[in-house]
């Protein structure tokens, strides 16, 4: 161990740390935010918005009894600003909150934990939705956008589970036997708790407990499902099926760098004219094939419009999929596949071809058609760059459902970036708040 003083040369003058002085500081939480900040923008962008759907559960109504709720205003313009910044952890904003001028700015001298804002960022998708819906209804009613052309995209994200979390039934089924006498053993030492303390102790050791044998059944229920799906592609690999005890929606997908990790598959639709994000969808499937469909007809049920013609890549462009965008009155624009044998021309009608199929065929040879297309890269993949700057390169939460919400607010936020960009925002309902 070094025991030497530090010592600096006495000739040199240093302004040196003085932390025993008081002093009286005037400080106003307004001044400390410039008139021009972004984050002004964010907030006056939610106060536009209409946030009853995010006012269902509030209890603090009138003369009832309770302490006042946090504001939705606050907790939607801290999460939308810390987004902008890549900050997806709770714990990460709640601190941003107590010693962070912009995010103090935000709060107003309201706290806030980080329990709070994780409640908040994932039990509110069908609210997320509106804000969503309501922001593109202001742009379309404005005639800024339209629904002529999409371009539909996904990427796998990785999942909020480890590979080491993927089990075999048999091992499931050992771990469910384990876990249910660990839940009896805990209830049967509930009445030696005397102390509250103790109790509390109990009681999260309880929900813990009872947390993981809720998914370890997911995960055994999920097993027999996909188990019966693998062995009708191939038989003998329903035997090979494992699931995830952390995350039973998540799947082993290949990723961008050639790798295997747990994933999840998140979809996007954005209009060509804009780079405006009309919908988003989270889904546990490895490919993309089969996702065009859907995302139109959400398009069309949280909109009232359905894309006239539609981009995406290869990896869409099934003939089960062409057929059923062809016949639902969208033209699709996504490359051909090569042939296995290199004379062959992908243009050509192939046996079991619809009509639908083969006209999709045929216009991809055009110059028109391939034109068309390279508009995809810079709407489609745009958005997802954005996605990823923004801080999605990994799931903080679990399912399905909780990682479209996620997904919402990626959309939200790029969104109210892009009409920032192109100077759209007074068109929203944006008004200064007070």
């Amino acid at each position: 161990m070094n025991t030497t003083p530090n010592k600096l040369p006495p000739e040199i003058r240093f302004n040196k740390p003085e932390r025993t002085q008081f002093e009286f500081r005037d400080v106003c939480l307004e001044e400390l935010v410039s008139e021009t900040h972004q984050v002004r923008l964010v907030w006056d962008y939610v106060c536009s918005l209409d946030l009853t759907p995010f006012c269902g559960n509030y209890k603090s109504i009138g003369d009832n009894a309770g302490r006042n709720a946090t504001d939705p205003r606050i907790l939607l313009t801290a999460w939308l600003y810390a987004t902008i910044e890549g900050v997806s952890s709770g714990r990460k904003l709640a601190k941003l909150c107590e010693r962070d001028a912009v995010f103090m700015w935000i709060c107003g001298h309201v706290g806030v934990n980080y329990n709070m804002l994780n409640q908040f960022r994932v039990n509110h998708q069908v609210a997320l939705q509106d804000v969503m819906t309501q922001t593109i209804a202001s742009l379309h009613f404005h005639q800024l956008i339209d629904f002529k052309r999409v371009s539909q995209d996904g990427i796998r994200v990785r999942a909020n589970a480890g590979k080491s979390s993927f089990r075999k039934k048999e091992k499931l089924e050992e771990l469910s036997s384990q876990i249910e006498q660990e839940v009896r053993k805990i209830l049967t030492a509930d009445d030696a708790v005397q102390s509250d303390s103790d109790k509390r102790s109990q009681a999260a050791r309880k929900q813990a407990a009872e947390d993981k044998q809720r998914r370890i059944q997911e995960a055994l229920a999920t097993h027999d499902e996909l188990s019966k799906q693998r062995e009708k592609r191939k038989k003998g690999e329903g035997d090979k099926t494992r699931t995830s005890t952390t995350d039973p929606e998540a799947r082993n997908m290949k990723m961008a760098d050639g790798g295997f990790r747990p994933a999840m598959n998140i979809q996007a639709a954005t209009l060509n004219d804009s780079r405006i994000v009309v919908a988003v969808e989270a889904t546990n499937e490895g490919t993309d094939s089969g996702q065009m469909e859907p995302m139109l007809d959400a398009i069309e049920q949280q909109h009232g419009h359905r894309p006239k013609e539609i981009l995406a890549d290869g990896g869409f462009n099934s003939r089960e999929d062409v057929t059923a965008v062809e016949t639902s009155g969208t033209t699709l624009y996504s490359p051909l596949r090569k042939r296995r044998t290199d004379d062959a021309d992908s243009s050509e009608r192939r046996r079991g071809d619809s009509d639908e199929v083969a006209n999709w065929r045929k216009r991809m040879q055009t110059e028109e058609a391939k034109e068309i297309y390279k508009e995809r890269s810079s709407t489609a993949e745009f958005t997802f760059a954005r996605f990823r700057n923004q801080g999605l390169q990994q799931l903080p939460v679990r399912g399905l459902v909780k990682a479209k919400t996620i997904a919402l607010w990626h959309a939200i936020t790029h969104n109210f970036r892009q009409m920032q960009t192109m100077g759209w925002l007074k068109y929203v309902g944006m008004t200064k708040a007070t």
